[in-house]
């Protein structure tokens, strides 16, 4: 082992000495090309020579050692380990003396691009999020630790920050198809419990749902690399055993990948996974619900259909959902009832077979199955006899004037290009038949007497419809024409949500292009930016996979089910879908829309909250001006049409800056006022309860979207003995916050004594499926189920728990 070091450059006065170190031995023809790409950016390098090594595997540590024994032996300040297969793009060199002149000393760390050809990388599941730490400074507390695989190059005594370069590195080994079966061949062998990296190595040789980018032009290396095919490590001891990836390696490593919006990929790895481990259910269960989430139903039955999963609950439910996706009614309503066999009143396996019978005529039937969101009034349906069967996409249609404005929303749904079942749910006084009476024909009408949150209207809407591609249209929003068609092409592709782009239907006037842009929901006010984009569609799986809407919120009720899915899945909100806007037509309109919105903002965003109780109300207003006027510009600059003038469009944005500020000041106030209420009824809930949950209920009233606010009136009532009206206020902070397990256990608990255990464990798992994301929710289900000694039950949850929640 031999050492050389070359200084490349003196650094300029002021600037600390960086030496990069790298070893080499099988990979010494990549050094050249190393040294060339490194030159700009380095002061300097450390080169070990490694080829007279006579072990079949040196001690990367020990090698490590003597490159930070050299560096700090010629004075360098900061260190940067690499090794020949690798390449920094070229931006390095503008930055590296910002990165050296940080007075903080961090730890600097940057993205890992494999690359999978010479001009691509690969960007699915956790291949699109690595990150390695790069650049590190030199101090007395340095060491390098004695782990020989996966460790950190170098570690430190004292905590030390880390901050993101925003920069690359590109990895040039898994080019070759040959060298990503030899790297995980050597981890394997060196490796062989897997106790270095719990999610094993098999998946360095998995090519099944690979994803590749191009490297974008403004980010590339030099020199260009030519790949020579070679395996630049050694090939494995004569007669070593690889074994494969235990399973519980290959299962860490599907939630991995599941975690990185990697959907078809992760499907593939456990298809694969069911190839090595074929006895084992539950790889085939979380083979089938992948797929499920991937869009790919009629490949999710397929793998459900096998017969080790006849007696299994949750794949009976599972093969009814992706059955009813495909368009199978009759499998999907045998899997329902298999369930059933298993798991008897069961709400989940219930609601399956509910879903597979549903048809046109059954909207109709005093049982159907949206009723169960009608919590006040009475409800009637009228079924339109043209409306079409067998559609792929539904419309669900709320909000609706009773004006020639609401037959016109209608009417742009009817001119599409492809049939659609259309529903309107309305919730509000009077009846729309004489303003629909030309399309009742066509439509499915649900007519409510009493007002709905928005939230559980759209829930009538989902459970009133039977297409497989769902979508919402507000009563003041009308459908492009061939908008429709282009939905549902972009979920054949197969994508699981697709949103719209959002423009003013009057295009001609400057009021409808500067509400549409503070409208946008690429608005950036603080912290609202909508992360699926505004008006998607879903396939209707997601519902069940991912959670209905609140029911007992109106605005916002999106926030929580769209905020999950942008987990999931990538979505691209620059969506060739377009929904037209009919917003305000005059100043002031406009100037009381963007007021109302505000004002009902501050309710739902809990960022508001945070700053009234960190006193920081004052100094957000004042960020939320500037961030709203540069944030609608770059939205106008974007869209905005060529015939408006900068002055009106800078005078139409200061009306709607001062209306938004004035709604958040309004609703600031709305809210210190319901939490001044909590807070003194918070302090007084011990000796005077009474008191206290007359303080509690008017926070509500004021506050009227806070759960928490439900979960303290449900505790008093519940201390008080009014059980009966604790369940309501619970169930009620539960329609408002779907995930509060809180309220969940205090509502289980007052159902379990009042009603019984069972009725308390039907509750529970109704919840699981309002939330079904949330894990504590399925622990309270599974400890009413083990009260009540029901193992099928108890084991049928348990497995919703592991595949919903992981």
């Amino acid at each position: 082992m031999s050492i050389s070091v070359t200084i490349n450059r003196t650094p300029d006065p002021g600037t600390p000495l960086l030496l990069a170190g790298f070893s080499f031995r099988h990979d010494s023809q990549l050094v050249p090309d190393l040294i060339r790409n490194i030159a700009p950016i380095v002061h300097g390098w450390i080169a070990l020579d490694d080829r007279h090594s006579s072990a079949w595997y040196s001690s990367e540590p020990e090698r490590r050692k003597a490159l930070l024994r050299t560096a700090k032996h010629y004075g360098a300040a900061w260190f940067m380990p690499i090794d020949p297969d690798e390449r920094l793009e070229d931006d390095w060199q503008h930055r590296i003396d910002g990165f050296l002149k940080a007075d903080d000393l961090p730890i600097w760390t940057c993205q890992v691009y494999e690359m999978f050809t010479e001009t691509e990388f690969r960007v699915d599941g956790i291949w699109g999020g690595k990150m390695r730490e790069k650049l590190f400074p030199i101090t007395s507390d340095m060491h390098v630790p004695d782990v020989d695989l996966h460790s950190l190059p170098f570690m430190y005594d004292m905590a030390r920050p880390r901050r993101q370069t925003a920069l690359a590195f590109y990895h040039l080994r898994e080019i070759s198809p040959v060298r990503r079966q030899l790297r995980r061949d050597q981890y394997a062998y060196l490796d062989p419990d897997r106790t270095m990296q719990s999610i094993g190595y098999d998946y360095l040789a998995m090519e099944e749902g690979a994803v590749l980018q191009k490297i974008l032009q403004n980010r590339p290396f030099s020199p260009l690399h030519q790949d020579d095919g070679s395996l630049w490590a050694p090939e494995l001891p004569h007669g070593a055993v690889c074994v494969k990836d235990p399973l519980h390696s290959r299962m860490a490593l599907i939630r991995q990948f599941r975690a990185y919006k990697a959907v078809e990929s992760v499907a593939a790895i456990a298809d694969a996974t069911v190839a090595d481990y074929p006895q084992d259910k539950e790889v085939r269960l979380w083979s089938g619900l992948l797929w499920l989430e991937a869009g790919r139903p009629e490949v999710a039955t397929e793998r459900l259909l096998h017969d080790s999963l006849k007696q299994t609950a949750a794949a009976q439910v599972l093969l009814s959902r992706s059955a009813l996706a495909c368009g199978n009614h009759a499998l999907a309503q045998q899997a329902a009832d298999a369930a059933l066999v298993c798991v008897p009143g069961s709400p989940i396996a219930l609601k399956a077979a509910s879903d597979a019978r549903k048809t046109h005529a059954s909207h109709t039937q005093p049982n159907a199955l949206w009723r169960r969101w009608v919590n006040q009034g009475t409800a009637s349906i009228a079924e339109g006899a043209s409306v079409p069967e067998n559609t792929r996409i539904c419309i669900i249609v709320f909000d609706l004037s009773n004006t020639q404005e609401g037959l016109e929303v209608i009417q742009s749904l009817l001119l599409q290009d492809c049939a659609v079942e259309i529903v309107v749910v309305h919730s509000d006084s009077g009846t729309l038949h004489t303003t629909l009476a030309p399309v009742l024909h066509a439509i499915r009408l649900i007519e409510l007497s009493a007002q709905h949150p928005t939230g559980a209207v759209r829930n009538i809407g989902i459970d009133a419809s039977t297409a497989s591609i769902i979508t919402f249209l507000s009563g003041d929003c009308l459908a492009l024409a061939g908008t429709v068609q282009q939905r549902v092409q972009l979920h054949a592709a197969p994508a699981m949500v697709v949103p719209s782009t959002l423009l003013p239907a009057r295009s001609d006037t400057a009021i409808g292009w500067v509400f549409s842009a503070f409208h946008n929901p690429q608005h950036e006010s603080m912290g609202e930016r909508s992360t699926i984009g505004y008006g998607p569609s879903y396939t209707r799986p997601l519902f069940d996979l991912f959670g209905y809407f609140p029911t007992g919120l109106t605005g916002n009720e999106e926030t929580a089910l769209n905020t999950l899915l942008s987990n999931r899945y990538p979505t691209n909100t620059t969506s060739p879908v377009v929904t037209l806007h009919r917003g305000p037509e005059t100043a002031n309109a406009l100037r009381c829309a963007i007021a109302r919105k505000a004002e009902q903002q501050v309710l739902w965003l809990p960022v508001w909250r945070k700053a009234i109780q960190d006193d920081t109300a004052a100094y957000q207003l004042a960020n939320e001006r500037i961030r709203c006027l540069d944030r609608s510009r770059a939205i106008l600059t974007a869209h905005f049409p060529d015939n408006m003038t900068e002055p009106t469009m800078n005078r139409l944005l200061g009306v709607c800056v001062t209306a938004h500020l004035l709604g958040l000041r309004r609703g600031l106030e709305k809210l210190k006022f319901a939490l001044d209420l909590s807070n003194q009824s918070a302090a007084i809930h011990e000796e005077d309860p009474e008191q206290a949950l007359c303080l509690a209920r008017s926070a509500l009233s004021i506050d009227s979207f806070h759960a928490p606010h439900a979960l303290t009136i449900a505790s008093l009532e519940n201390k008080l003995g009014h059980t009966q009206e604790a369940i309501r206020m619970a169930r009620h902070g539960l329609t408002l916050d779907p995930t509060s397990t809180a309220l969940l256990s205090m509502l289980c608990a007052c159902i379990g004594r009042e009603i019984s255990p069972s009725a308390a464990l039907n509750e529970a798992e109704h919840q699981c499926m309002l939330s079904p994301q949330t894990t504590a929710h399925w622990d309270v289900a599974i400890q009413w189920a083990t009260l009540i000694q029901d193992s099928a039950r108890e084991q049928f949850l348990q497995q919703f728990r592991s595949f919903l929640t992981q």
